[in-house]
């Protein structure tokens, strides 16, 4: 099978998010997988005299770019469906089979499938505490005209959770039929990392939790400084740590709170050893198309405290502690307990190593192979 995998950006030098994680480990693991031919195709200006640029997460993998700023290209997609992309498409050749995009991209082909993942619905959710804000509205107008063509061009969606795929049904009618469930994985850094000594973070941080992906509303920053206060009234020595920048009000506020440790950018290599070292993970957002950071917890041996909403109660399943996340106080008397009961933490721990075996990412690309064969 031929697949040609759009890739919109090739940037190295950030922090690879949720969804850049699974466009780098998805385009990894098919260049890996016997029978499969990938071809990366992308713009030119992600490119360096026309190859790939030195450190690249993709080198190796034959790659092609395309004469247009991206900027442009993906207007120009949505508006008019040109460029088409066929006559970059070809592996040794031939004519790629499917065109595939790990987010939420259209993108015109005359005769190879398109797939397209879908990571969350969170544009279309006009329920939520952001909702009403100016950048949930605009990113709602992008969406609705971006979405229109996914749905009709796409001989399959593939979603990252079983409620991101219901969203999809609820949201805007996407037929169940042409949606298959891929997931999301963990780098194999976290799981070699629970065989470890909880080490260096724990001696010099004591004992805290970690909170990955910076304070946001979105993240349920203001919910996490409100575990902060708890943890302060109770006497927890337990600290909060927050790996990544967030939104300035809350980073101001968390400046003002001793027992919040704000360490932004952390490098990747850094990163499982950290999440290591922890108590626990907190991971309180209420709206997740999956929830990577729970599923990277239970993999380094680090139990998961999760809120109840949206995809994250299905991610942790029994392995994780869900909580009430208006309930600040409970939630501090969880992470304090977790430090306090050395066996509670080690029986989360274990049931949490267990729940991961499922989330790795060699499972998931194969998972994307069988629906594309099915479909052929």
């Amino acid at each position: 099978m031929r697949i040609a995998v759009y890739l919109q950006d090739l940037d190295r030098t950030r922090q690879p998010t949720g969804l850049g994680k699974h466009a780098i480990n998805m385009t990894r693991c098919l260049a890996r997988t016997p029978g499969v031919e990938l071809q990366i195709v992308t713009p030119r200006e992600n490119l360096v005299d026309g190859r790939l640029p030195e450190g690249s997460y993709y080198a190796g993998i034959p790659t092609v770019g395309i004469p247009l700023p991206r900027k442009y290209l993906h207007r120009l997609w949505v508006l008019s469906g040109h460029p088409r992309v066929d006559r970059w498409c070809r592996a040794n050749g031939n004519d790629a089979d499917w065109v595939y995009s790990p987010l939420e991209l259209y993108v015109p082909a005359r005769r190879p499938a398109l797939a397209v993942t879908v990571h969350d619905m969170q544009p279309f959710e006009m329920d939520l505490s952001w909702s009403n804000s100016m950048e949930h509205r605009s990113v709602n107008a992008r969406w609705r005209t971006k979405f229109p063509a996914i749905l009709k061009h796409s001989r399959l969606l593939l979603a990252v959770s079983d409620f991101t795929k219901s969203r999809l049904v609820e949201l805007v009618g996407a037929d169940p039929a042409r949606i298959a469930v891929v997931g999301n994985g963990v780098e194999e850094e976290f799981f070699a990392m629970a065989e470890r000594p909880r080490g260096e973070y724990l001696q010099r941080e004591g004992p805290y939790v970690l909170v990955i992906g910076g304070l946001s509303v979105r993240k349920s920053g203001p919910e996490v400084l409100a575990v902060a206060r708890a943890l302060a009234r109770q006497g927890s020595p337990v600290r909060i740590v927050v790996a990544g920048k967030g939104q300035a009000k809350l980073e101001e506020e968390a400046a003002s709170l001793p027992n919040v440790v704000r360490r932004g950018y952390v490098a990747e290599e850094e990163m499982p050893a950290l999440v290591r070292g922890a108590e626990a993970v907190m991971v309180l957002s209420r709206y997740e198309g999956f929830g990577i950071p729970a599923a990277e917890a239970m993999a380094a041996g680090t139990p998961a405290v999760v809120s109840g909403h949206a995809s994250l109660r299905g991610v942790v399943g029994d392995a994780g502690i869900v909580v009430d996340v208006d309930k600040p106080d409970a939630v501090a008397e969880v992470v304090t307990g977790l430090w306090k009961d050395a066996a509670l933490r080690e029986r989360f721990a274990a049931a949490g190593r267990a729940r991961a075996a499922m989330y790795h990412w060699e499972a998931c690309a194969a998972r994307l192979v069988e629906a594309l064969n099915a479909r052929n």
